[in-house]
């Protein structure tokens, strides 16, 4: 299941990736879910098996680093936003993560040019 949500998580960040800036600027769906896998891959939320078996101890912390570098060095996530999407009691939904959203993408992309 850990593998399940890196590769969920890495499905989404390309396919973001991928977007023009205009559709980056008005699309949440892919950035949603790419930051949404991200952080239960760094979680290990992974549902009902979220223990972590000694065998992929590696592998976990592998992800987890990766996930950081993508966060802080793709996304320019602050250490409060890093903290919103990692607390074990975050919502995915509502004006909050809205918020962050939004945010990411202006940072992203930057605001469209308006003349």
């Amino acid at each position: 299941l850990l593998n399940n949500n890196y590769q969920q998580y890495m499905s989404y960040r390309t396919q973001f990736l991928g977007l023009s800036d205009e559709k980056k600027r008005t699309d949440d769906y892919y950035i949603y879910y790419a930051i949404r896998y991200s952080a239960e891959v760094y979680t290990l939320d992974c549902g009902i098996y979220s223990e972590l078996d000694i065998m992929n101890e590696k592998l976990w912390n592998d992800y987890r680093d990766e996930v950081m570098a993508y966060w802080i060095g793709e996304l320019e996530l602050t250490d409060e936003e890093i903290a919103f999407i990692t607390n074990e009691d975050a919502s995915f939904y509502g004006d909050e993560f809205d918020m962050l959203i939004e945010e990411v993408k202006e940072r992203v992309v930057g605001e469209a040019d308006v003349e």
